[in-house]
């Protein structure tokens, strides 16, 4: 039993996890007024703008894929859903984009209120 229990300590001691401190960089710049959004696994560049109305929720958006073509995901209108106090300026309000949705500190998101372009 005591040479079981050595093999599972070895085992175990054995095992590391590297942990990187390095702050993931965009790949490369993206289309002008545009910044990245993302992180080791991938992101992608946004650009979100207020609409022609400040007091209300939706705001105007553009999404790029992050490829070398940095092909349009989507564009058009975006509405807020939760309680955040927004400025689309303020990229720290940011955390990343899903496919489907931006999503947002404080468990607020921008959803897409316009069809997504054809692939």
């Amino acid at each position: 039993m005591r040479i079981l229990i050595l093999l599972f300590v070895l085992m175990i001691s054995a095992c590391s996890v590297e942990v990187s401190e390095t702050p993931v960089e965009p790949p490369r710049e993206g289309p002008e007024g545009s910044w990245w959004l993302g992180g080791a696994d991938g992101g992608a560049f946004v650009d979100v703008q207020d609409d022609a109305n400040p007091n209300d929720n939706l705001y105007q958006g553009t999404v790029y894929e992050d490829s070398e073509l940095l092909e349009v995901w989507y564009q058009g209108r975006l509405k807020l859903v939760g309680a955040l106090e927004f400025s689309p300026d303020n990229h720290d309000h940011y955390q990343f984009w899903d496919g489907e949705r931006l999503y947002l500190t404080e468990g607020s998101y921008l959803e897409p209120l316009d069809p997504f372009p054809e692939p």
